[in-house]
């Protein structure tokens, strides 16, 4: 299903879909996360796997829902990417080498392990609750919270 990044249309989208009674095994999102599982809670009926982005909203729901069954797995993909583009951009402009190709790894966080839980309560909460709490790609970025803030 296509939502166009909106969570309203994601919220409208799962809804439809846990009323129509189909199977559903697990859910993949790129973003649009904490409003499945908010769904599932709306409707009372068993969590289902659920993949999505490492936002604080569904960070929080990774922790807090655990207990109830919520298993999940939180994959960065942050807006620092774009950071990190116009940062590589701007060293080739002022003459330096860079390499043609740079590959940026994912880190994959899930609920069950606490390695990954304990990566969220450490150290997240920058912004609100759709905002990323991965603000740094290597030395290719330099955002903080601070900056988050300003």
């Amino acid at each position: 299903m296509f939502t166009g990044w909106s969570n309203d249309k994601g919220s409208q989208q799962i809804k439809d879909l846990l009323a129509s009674g189909k199977k559903i095994d697990g859910v993949w999102t790129s973003g649009i996360d904490s409003v499945i599982v908010d769904a599932y809670k709306s409707a009372s009926v068993k969590f289902v796997p659920v993949v999505g982005a490492d936002n604080n909203g569904f960070i929080a729901q990774m922790i807090e829902d655990k207990g109830a069954g919520l298993v999940a797995i939180a994959v960065t993909n942050p807006p620092a990417v774009g950071g990190a583009g116009l940062g590589l951009a701007l060293a080739i402009l002022e003459g330096k080498k860079e390499p043609h190709v740079i590959h940026l790894t994912p880190h994959v966080y899930v609920n069950t392990d606490e390695a990954g839980t304990t990566r969220w309560t450490s150290g997240a909460g920058c912004g609100g609750s759709g905002w990323s709490d991965t603000r740094r790609l290597s030395a290719r970025t330099r955002s903080t919270c601070a900056s988050c803030r300003s």
